[in-house]
């Protein structure tokens, strides 16, 4: 958690999201963080790791331990919880990393598009309150895919082909062009979902082949627009 508390807006949430690992969440995530803290607000970023970490998400941990799978309710629970708890300790932005709306796990818990349709309405409903921006950086899968796999080592794209393989969603041969297409339909899915829900919403197209700064200054434009009355010192970088 950074920055300073204080009360100059209500509590709001930017959930990020994207086609495909490697496009380029975990990096805007952290870049927004800095500049929200910067200007003096109270910030805590949820990566995407948080989940099985953080107290609020403690029965999302011990479901998916012992069963690989979680249950939508201790899903939305879980995730109202912790959005209760951060507002009551004092934070004005969350910026979550790659969880909200769920798309990726729920599919691999076997939910059909339509049901995890109605997962997000419940969880919109429940945090109605809570001002929401979606931010979906769009893209190529396969570029970022090989993106992920230069970070993460040689065997990384092997492993991730395995986890997808594990839930069905891709057969245990997936090469990249298999792993491909199977985020194509992902997508498709996140944006559908996204789409239908009553947050405002941003899609930066070719988040693949953009600089990083231009997405984040694009992404910025909008948060500039998403914050009720921005305090004096809260200033677009340049």
């Amino acid at each position: 958690m950074t920055g300073g508390p204080c009360d100059r807006v209500r509590m709001r949430l930017i959930a990020v999201t994207g086609a495909s690992p490697g496009i380029g969440k975990s990096a805007l995530c952290t870049a927004l963080t800095r500049w929200l803290a910067q200007a003096g607000l109270s910030v805590d970023q949820f990566e995407e790791d948080h989940v099985l970490s953080r107290p609020a998400f403690a029965t999302v941990a011990v479901d998916f331990t012992v069963t690989g799978a979680v249950s939508p309710t201790v899903l939305i629970d879980a995730t109202v919880r912790y959005l209760a708890d951060a507002e009551a300790a004092g934070v004005e932005v969350v910026v979550m990393d790659s969880l909200v709306p769920y798309v990726p796990s729920l599919l691999a818990f076997g939910h059909s598009e339509q049901n995890i349709a109605e997962i997000l309405d419940e969880l919109a409903a429940r945090i109605a309150t809570i001002p929401t921006l979606a931010v979906f950086l769009d893209g190529d899968a396969a570029t970022g895919l090989r993106r992920a796999a230069a970070r993460e080592g040689p065997e990384w794209l092997r492993w991730y082909a395995a986890k997808l393989a594990r839930y069905g969603l891709v057969g245990h041969d997936a090469d990249l062009a298999s792993l491909s297409d199977y985020l194509a339909r992902e997508r498709d899915t996140t944006l559908h979902i996204l789409r239908r829900q009553p947050w405002d919403l941003i899609v930066v197209d070719h988040a693949d082949k953009v600089p990083p700064d231009d997405v984040f200054h694009t992404v910025v434009t909008a948060v500039m627009a998403f914050l009720p009355k921005p305090p004096t010192d809260f200033r677009r970088p340049t």
